[in-house]
């Protein structure tokens, strides 16, 4: 009895009550639910940057190489293209100065080492492939860009140099679209024109 008149006083034990415990847990859930939010939104972004990262380097890698290897076999000068009569397919009759040719999917030319080298987009792969061989023999082959990577658009423009002024030498332009393939799309576009430089 006595525990009951101390109750009756307004006494009572310690404790938390059911709204007390209810509007705490749904506080807790607010706080972790916009913690858990921005670490997800920061995931994403941090993929989404990666997968930019992963093709600004890969296409300016591809356009790089590209641009360097016809670069150099521009310098060459064919007067009778001595064994890379197959390569750029003019047979035994080689106009002076043409070490390249554009094929259907890319270009064919003559590097500086005197190799056939082709640069290709495989339509079926999506990818930019090279051909290195010294005909009838072929060297190795393989791919420029990275499997995670699209290749939407490869194009090859040739503007042939004027034979009466003394500049011969061709211009070159890629032109390269390149996508992500993943969640995160991202796409980049890249041209450049290469020329036969004077040393």
């Amino acid at each position: 009895m006595v525990e009951n008149s101390e109750m009756k006083k307004g006494k009572r034990k310690k404790g938390f009550t059911l709204a007390e415990i209810l509007v705490s847990v749904t506080v807790f859930s607010l706080v972790f639910g916009a913690i858990a939010s921005l670490y997800v939104m920061n995931l994403k972004a941090q993929r989404k940057y990666l997968a930019v990262q992963q093709l600004l380097t890969d296409a300016g890698y591809a356009m790089s190489y590209m641009s360097s290897q016809l670069e150099r076999g521009l310098t060459q000068t064919y007067s009778n293209c001595p064994d890379t009569n197959c390569c750029i397919g003019f047979g035994s009759e080689c106009p002076d100065e043409v070490s390249y040719m554009t094929t259907s999917v890319g270009i064919r030319f003559i590097s500086h080492r005197g190799e056939c080298v082709e640069f290709n987009c495989l339509p079926a792969e999506k990818r930019l492939y090279q051909t290195v061989s010294c005909p009838p023999i072929s060297l190795h082959a393989g791919y420029i860009t990275a499997s995670g990577l699209s290749v939407d658009a490869f194009r090859i423009n040739i503007i042939r140099g004027n034979t009466t002024t003394e500049s011969k030498a061709p211009r070159i332009t890629i032109y390269l679209k390149m996508s992500t393939a993943g969640k995160e799309k991202s796409s980049i576009k890249l041209q450049t024109t290469i020329s036969k430089r004077k040393f």
